[in-house]
């Protein structure tokens, strides 16, 4: 394991070097269909990002090579969106612009992810005149259940609290909120689908015939 390595920052955003703070090694524990376990060899690794020194955990497996692609492994901590499978690429490189600016500006931060919204209306070919719209019409669709919406407008409405000038204040918690709200909708809108589309395809191929 390299004691540093560039990779993706999700607390500023950048690429930047990671150094390896601390290793600890533990067996991580499969389960097949009959009940029956095994282990490998895995670690846990925390890293130091060396332009905003922010802390990142990962799980690497060390035996069976499930994440030899990533360099420290799968990410933990802070919450990983699953490397943005599905993503558009418009979306995708707003959210990255937002999460650059997230503990700089909260301000910032709140009018990017509004723009976000904006952005995945227009990837679904809404174009209204105002986002209200547009994301009304996006639950009228069924392509988001009520929950989800609430999400989306809980979203606009603090984006357009920080796009105008007033006395309210973005709060750190604020951002925190829309931050997992953003999460819910990405993964929902586009992760989720792409998860299930790829699991369903190892099941479509011609050696994965039902054996039942």
């Amino acid at each position: 394991m390299p004691k540093s390595a560039v990779s993706y920052c999700a607390h500023c955003g950048n690429t930047t070097v990671q150094t390896v703070l601390c290793e600890q090694s533990y067996k991580e524990r499969y389960y097949s269909e009959d009940g029956d376990s095994d282990e490998a060899d895995a670690l846990y690794i925390l890293a130091k990002c060396e332009t905003c020194s922010e802390v990142t955990l990962y799980s690497k497996d060390t035996e069976l090579g499930l994440d030899e692609d990533m360099v420290f492994g799968s990410r933990l901590y802070p919450r990983s969106l699953a490397g943005m499978a599905g993503v558009p690429k418009a979306v995708r490189m707003i959210f990255e612009e937002a999460e650059k600016v997230k503990k700089i500006s909260p301000i910032a931060y709140a009018v990017l992810t509004r723009r976000l919204l904006e952005e995945i209306c227009l990837e679904k070919g809404l174009k209204g005149k105002t986002l209200a719209s547009n994301l009304d019409k996006l639950a009228k669709k069924g392509d988001i259940p009520p929950v989800i919406a609430e999400a989306t407008s809980l979203v606009r409405l603090i984006g357009n609290a920080g796009a105008h000038a007033s006395d309210e204040k973005i709060t750190v918690p604020q951002v925190w909120a829309i931050e997992h709200l953003v999460t819910v909708v990405l993964e929902y809108l586009y992760i989720a689908p792409q998860t299930i589309k790829e699991f369903k395809s190892r099941f479509d191929s011609p050696d994965s015939g039902d054996k039942s």
